[in-house]
């Protein structure tokens, strides 16, 4: 048989300190896995902002492009239509003959760009419900 010496003798005391100092690393390990969880979730929220932010830039430059081409297409046409004292040699059917087709891009391109941004913006889903 063994006899036991003082070094191999475990007292109460050593065994509770060990263990507080087991349960300080796992506290300190959990922490550290909480704040890299934090850390995740932050980028991923400042990602989905960036992306909403961007996708609603896109969609709202849309409209204002649509509603700008349209505004430009009055306004030409106005001009055209009410141009104050025009000579002899010219008149409103050759005006128009010569404004028809920017006249009719700025209308088609103004009803699309302002259809699209605002079917985008009011069907597209939100960041917060994928």
């Amino acid at each position: 048989m063994e006899t036991a010496t003082e070094n191999d003798v475990v007292t109460e005391e050593e065994v509770i300190t060990e263990n507080m100092e087991e349960e300080e690393e796992r506290k300190q390990e959990q922490e550290e896995q909480r704040t890299e969880l934090f850390m995740d979730f932050s980028n991923l929220t400042r990602k989905r902002k960036k992306r909403s932010f961007h996708v609603r830039f896109v969609n709202g430059l849309a409209v204002g492009f649509g509603i700008g081409c349209i505004a430009t297409f009055i306004i030409l046409w106005a001009a055209v239509f009410f141009t104050p004292k025009l000579p002899q040699t010219i008149t409103y059917e050759g005006l128009l003959s010569v404004f028809i087709y920017p006249l009719l891009y700025l209308l088609t391109i103004g009803l699309i760009s302002l259809t699209a941004g605002l079917v985008k913006e009011r069907f597209q889903p939100s960041p917060e419900t994928q």
